[in-house]
Protein backbone atom coordinates (compact mmCIF):
# COMPACT_ATOMS: atom_id res chain seq x y z
CA UNK A 1 0.00 0.00 0.00
CA UNK A 2 1.11 3.58 -0.83
CA UNK A 3 1.64 5.46 2.16
CA UNK A 4 4.40 8.46 1.23
CA UNK A 5 1.75 10.47 -0.34
CA UNK A 6 4.10 13.54 -0.69
CA UNK A 7 6.68 12.22 -2.78
CA UNK A 8 7.26 14.01 -5.72
CA UNK A 9 6.48 11.62 -8.92
CA UNK A 10 9.92 10.73 -10.31
CA UNK A 11 10.88 9.28 -7.32
CA UNK A 12 11.06 5.33 -7.19
CA UNK A 13 8.62 3.54 -5.63
CA UNK A 14 8.47 3.01 -1.90
CA UNK A 15 9.96 -0.42 -0.18
CA UNK A 16 7.71 -2.54 1.79
CA UNK A 17 9.79 -1.83 5.08
CA UNK A 18 10.61 2.32 4.62
CA UNK A 19 9.80 4.28 7.75
CA UNK A 20 8.29 7.75 7.12
CA UNK A 21 8.83 10.86 8.26
CA UNK A 22 7.69 14.70 8.08
CA UNK A 23 10.05 16.78 6.80
CA UNK A 24 7.96 20.15 6.67
CA UNK A 25 4.19 21.41 6.15
CA UNK A 26 2.18 21.22 3.22
CA UNK A 27 0.06 23.63 1.96
CA UNK A 28 -3.22 24.33 2.43
CA UNK A 29 -4.07 22.57 -0.45
CA UNK A 30 -1.88 19.67 -0.14
CA UNK A 31 -3.59 19.41 3.62
CA UNK A 32 -7.07 19.38 2.24
CA UNK A 33 -6.46 16.48 -0.13
CA UNK A 34 -4.41 14.38 2.21
CA UNK A 35 -7.45 14.95 4.55
CA UNK A 36 -10.03 13.66 2.07
CA UNK A 37 -7.35 10.58 1.42
CA UNK A 38 -7.42 9.97 4.94
CA UNK A 39 -11.00 10.45 5.44
CA UNK A 40 -11.53 7.56 2.57
CA UNK A 41 -8.83 5.42 2.84
CA UNK A 42 -7.61 6.07 -0.33
CA UNK A 43 -3.74 4.49 0.61
CA UNK A 44 -3.00 3.78 -3.20
CA UNK A 45 -2.56 4.92 -6.65
CA UNK A 46 -5.61 7.31 -6.36
CA UNK A 47 -4.63 8.92 -3.33
CA UNK A 48 -0.81 8.80 -4.51
CA UNK A 49 -2.75 10.16 -7.88
CA UNK A 50 -4.05 13.12 -6.18
CA UNK A 51 -1.51 14.28 -4.36
CA UNK A 52 0.72 14.72 -7.46
CA UNK A 53 -1.88 16.88 -8.77
CA UNK A 54 -0.55 19.49 -5.76
CA UNK A 55 3.26 18.57 -5.41
CA UNK A 56 3.78 18.15 -9.31
CA UNK A 57 1.43 19.84 -10.81
CA UNK A 58 -0.42 16.79 -12.64
CA UNK A 59 -3.33 16.93 -14.40
CA UNK A 60 -6.62 16.41 -12.20
CA UNK A 61 -8.14 14.39 -14.93
CA UNK A 62 -5.03 11.57 -14.12
CA UNK A 63 -6.91 11.04 -10.25
CA UNK A 64 -9.41 8.58 -11.96
CA UNK A 65 -10.28 4.70 -11.23
CA UNK A 66 -12.45 3.50 -13.24
CA UNK A 67 -14.07 1.00 -10.58
CA UNK A 68 -14.43 3.36 -8.62
CA UNK A 69 -15.96 6.27 -10.43
CA UNK A 70 -17.98 7.95 -7.87
CA UNK A 71 -15.18 8.20 -5.71
CA UNK A 72 -12.80 9.14 -7.93
CA UNK A 73 -15.20 12.01 -9.11
CA UNK A 74 -15.75 13.29 -5.43
CA UNK A 75 -12.30 13.68 -4.87
CA UNK A 76 -11.36 15.17 -8.38
CA UNK A 77 -14.07 17.48 -7.11
CA UNK A 78 -12.08 18.01 -4.02
CA UNK A 79 -8.51 19.14 -5.64
CA UNK A 80 -10.16 21.38 -8.23
CA UNK A 81 -12.27 23.09 -5.26
CA UNK A 82 -9.06 23.72 -3.21
CA UNK A 83 -6.96 24.23 -6.39
CA UNK A 84 -9.64 26.38 -8.59
CA UNK A 85 -8.47 24.76 -11.35
CA UNK A 86 -10.92 23.53 -13.77
CA UNK A 87 -12.79 19.97 -13.73
CA UNK A 88 -11.71 17.82 -16.28
CA UNK A 89 -13.49 16.93 -19.28
CA UNK A 90 -11.94 13.50 -19.57
CA UNK A 91 -10.09 11.13 -17.61
CA UNK A 92 -6.87 9.37 -18.31
CA UNK A 93 -5.46 6.44 -17.18
CA UNK A 94 -1.96 6.06 -17.12
CA UNK A 95 0.51 3.55 -16.58
CA UNK A 96 1.57 2.54 -12.71
CA UNK A 97 4.58 0.88 -11.42
CA UNK A 98 4.46 0.38 -7.66
CA UNK A 99 7.67 -2.02 -8.21
CA UNK A 100 9.87 -1.02 -5.39
CA UNK A 101 13.08 0.74 -6.17
CA UNK A 102 11.40 1.67 -9.83
CA UNK A 103 10.18 5.17 -11.18
CA UNK A 104 6.85 5.09 -9.71
CA UNK A 105 5.47 7.30 -12.72
CA UNK A 106 5.28 7.36 -15.99
CA UNK A 107 3.46 9.71 -17.93
CA UNK A 108 2.04 7.21 -20.55
CA UNK A 109 -1.50 7.13 -21.21
CA UNK A 110 -3.00 3.98 -21.23
CA UNK A 111 -6.74 4.92 -21.60
CA UNK A 112 -9.27 7.97 -22.04
CA UNK A 113 -12.51 7.88 -20.66
CA UNK A 114 -14.83 10.73 -21.58
CA UNK A 115 -18.46 10.87 -20.86
CA UNK A 116 -21.80 12.31 -22.46
CA UNK A 117 -25.01 13.20 -21.21
CA UNK A 118 -27.60 13.96 -23.65
CA UNK A 119 -31.25 14.83 -23.64
CA UNK A 120 -33.11 13.33 -26.58
CA UNK A 121 -36.51 15.41 -27.38
CA UNK A 122 -37.56 12.37 -29.58
CA UNK A 123 -35.87 9.47 -30.97
CA UNK A 124 -32.46 9.17 -32.75
CA UNK A 125 -29.58 6.91 -34.43
CA UNK A 126 -26.35 7.87 -32.89
CA UNK A 127 -22.71 7.15 -33.38
CA UNK A 128 -19.99 7.40 -30.59
CA UNK A 129 -16.41 7.11 -32.03
CA UNK A 130 -13.03 8.01 -31.65
CA UNK A 131 -11.00 10.34 -34.24
CA UNK A 132 -7.73 10.82 -35.26
CA UNK A 133 -6.09 14.35 -36.05
CA UNK A 134 -6.54 13.17 -39.74
CA UNK A 135 -10.59 12.24 -39.41
CA UNK A 136 -10.24 8.47 -39.28
CA UNK A 137 -12.74 6.81 -36.99
CA UNK A 138 -9.89 4.76 -34.93
CA UNK A 139 -13.11 3.22 -32.81
CA UNK A 140 -15.97 2.67 -32.94
CA UNK A 141 -17.61 2.64 -29.16
CA UNK A 142 -21.34 2.27 -31.06
CA UNK A 143 -22.25 2.97 -34.53
CA UNK A 144 -25.97 3.61 -35.67
CA UNK A 145 -27.67 2.55 -32.61
CA UNK A 146 -31.16 4.01 -32.04
CA UNK A 147 -32.26 5.82 -28.60
CA UNK A 148 -35.26 6.58 -27.81
CA UNK A 149 -36.56 10.09 -26.44
CA UNK A 150 -35.30 11.40 -22.64
CA UNK A 151 -31.70 11.74 -20.96
CA UNK A 152 -29.11 9.42 -21.53
CA UNK A 153 -25.47 9.06 -20.74
CA UNK A 154 -22.69 7.70 -22.83
CA UNK A 155 -19.35 6.68 -21.92
CA UNK A 156 -16.37 5.99 -24.18
CA UNK A 157 -13.11 3.98 -23.36
CA UNK A 158 -10.52 4.68 -25.38
CA UNK A 159 -7.65 2.39 -25.54
CA UNK A 160 -4.98 5.03 -26.15
CA UNK A 161 -1.84 2.84 -25.76
CA UNK A 162 -2.80 0.92 -28.97
CA UNK A 163 -2.23 3.79 -31.25
CA UNK A 164 0.66 5.61 -28.89
CA UNK A 165 1.35 9.70 -28.29
CA UNK A 166 -1.47 12.48 -30.17
CA UNK A 167 -4.26 14.04 -30.26
CA UNK A 168 -7.59 12.55 -30.65
CA UNK A 169 -11.37 13.51 -30.66
CA UNK A 170 -14.26 11.62 -29.55
CA UNK A 171 -17.30 12.32 -31.05
CA UNK A 172 -21.26 12.13 -30.39
CA UNK A 173 -22.97 11.81 -33.47
CA UNK A 174 -26.65 11.95 -35.12
CA UNK A 175 -26.88 11.16 -38.21
CA UNK A 176 -26.38 14.59 -39.77
CA UNK A 177 -23.72 16.04 -37.52
CA UNK A 178 -21.99 16.38 -34.25
CA UNK A 179 -23.72 16.64 -31.33
CA UNK A 180 -20.95 16.62 -28.63
CA UNK A 181 -17.31 16.24 -29.11
CA UNK A 182 -14.21 16.27 -26.71
CA UNK A 183 -10.69 16.89 -27.56
CA UNK A 184 -8.64 14.42 -25.81
CA UNK A 185 -4.05 13.81 -25.84
CA UNK A 186 -2.34 11.12 -25.15
CA UNK A 187 1.22 11.18 -24.04
CA UNK A 188 3.89 8.86 -23.89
Amino acid sequence: MWRCFVETAHCTAPNKTLLYSYWKKGSNELISVLTYIHNHRLYDYLGQSAVWTITNNHDAGGVYDHSRDSLSKQLIDTICAVTHRPKPDYYTITEQNEIPGQVAYTAKTMKIVAQFNLALRGSAILTLGVFDEKEHMIETIFERKRFEKGMHRFEANFNAEAYGAGKFSIRLMDTERVLQEKKVVAVE
